[in-house]
């Protein structure tokens, strides 16, 4: 079993209306907080549970940003960056993607980064 803790302090007026996010994460328990809490703060939110699925609601939606997990199963989070960057600016592919992870280290930070570039 993983545990993690994520703080998150959010003023009371802090608004997320008009912003569209994906989210990629293959725990369902995890995807649905995150997804719960985007939407309570006015995100219109897209949850996915794979990089397939979500590279198709990027496809979709055009989102304002992305939250990726890393470790996905199939296809995992960096190709899924690669994925979205191929699709080209016209197509949404600039958009921020944010990479979440519960593996730490330099290794996944630095691959992390080189998906961007």
């Amino acid at each position: 079993m993983v545990e993690f803790c994520v703080l998150l302090i959010w003023r009371q007026s802090a608004t997320l209306s008009g912003i569209t996010i994906v989210v990629v994460e293959d725990y369902p328990d995890i995807l649905f907080g995150i997804t719960q809490f985007l939407t309570r703060h006015g995100a219109k939110v897209f949850p996915r549970p794979d990089a397939f699925q979500g590279l198709q609601a990027v496809r979709e939606h055009r989102p304002d940003i992305v939250l990726s997990d890393i470790r996905l199963p199939k296809r995992d989070g960096f190709e899924l960056l690669q994925d979205i960057r191929a699709l080209g600016a016209e197509n949404g592919g600039n958009v921020p993607v944010i990479a979440m992870t519960a593996v730490g280290g330099f290794a996944v930070r630095n691959r992390t980064i080189r998906c961007w570039l």
